[in-house]
């Protein structure tokens, strides 16, 4: 039994009205029209939009190893490599063995300290840029905020002096939204300006991952460096880390 959905939705038609059209509100109207899953062609795939939370459960947790992460989960492994986000099967297994006892109600309480120094450290700044009239950009103010929550909580340093790894962070998650959005995409492996600065970013953030690393001051990393795992896995894990408690949250503050 098919879900319903668009009968004569061909897929350069969905590719131009999802750029003119939030993405959102586009997924929405096909709630509306159709319920609570919706089958349609995006280009060459054959894509199901799965609504009601059931349902979710359902894929997500009852038989999640019935179901793979897909096309668009590999393209994010240029990024995130096999981390915890990306990986499946026995890998993600143990990965969110190795993650879970660092994120249990009690270890999650304990980070308050450090979040509530990040905020006043914030607020004072701010208003130091009140008496001098100056703007701020809310958006980068709220991505310094949770990169330096995330790495003082999770890595036990701070990013102060490293703020300009933020840049990378950003350009390259940006890169990969454009790749796993597109239909249409240069290979990776093409000289284009958008590649190379994707992979110049890439070296930066690896780097700034290595120094962790080679100087572990958390649980975490010494967690890892004990679990038998290779400096690639180890590193994948660190960066999918970063993202997850990074780049969605400072969005998330932004528009709050």
């Amino acid at each position: 039994m098919k879900a319903p959905g668009p009968k004569s939705f061909t897929g350069l038609k969905l590719f131009f009205l999802l750029r003119k059209k939030n993405h959102l509100h586009f997924f929405k109207d096909f709630h509306d029209a159709y319920g609570d899953v919706v089958r349609f062609r995006f280009g060459p795939l054959l894509v199901h939009l799965v609504v009601h939370p059931d349902h979710i459960k359902q894929i997500l947790v009852v038989n999640r190893d019935k179901y793979i992460k897909g096309k668009a989960y590999k393209r994010l492994k240029a990024l995130l490599g096999s981390g915890i986000i990306t990986s499946e099967g026995e890998v993600w297994k143990q990965q969110r063995r190795l993650a879970q006892p660092f994120f249990t109600p009690s270890t999650i309480a304990s980070f308050d300290q450090a979040m509530v120094d990040v905020a006043q450290e914030t607020a004072q700044k701010w208003e130091q840029i009140a008496t001098e009239n100056r703007a701020i950009s809310v958006v980068d103010e709220m991505i310094s905020i949770t990169a330096k929550a995330i790495t003082r909580t999770m890595f036990g340093t701070d990013i102060e002096e490293d703020l300009n790894i933020c840049e990378s962070f950003t350009y390259a998650l940006d890169y990969v939204s454009r790749k796993t959005s597109s239909i249409l995409t240069t290979p990776g492996a093409f000289p284009t300006r958008d590649n190379r600065l994707f992979q110049s970013h890439m070296k930066k953030i690896h780097a700034y991952i290595d120094t962790l690393v080679a100087n572990p001051r958390s649980p975490l990393l010494t967690t890892l460096l004990e679990a038998s795992l290779s400096d690639q896995e180890i590193r994948d894990y660190l960066v999918t880390i970063f993202f997850a408690g990074h780049e969605t949250t400072s969005l998330l503050l932004s528009w709050t």
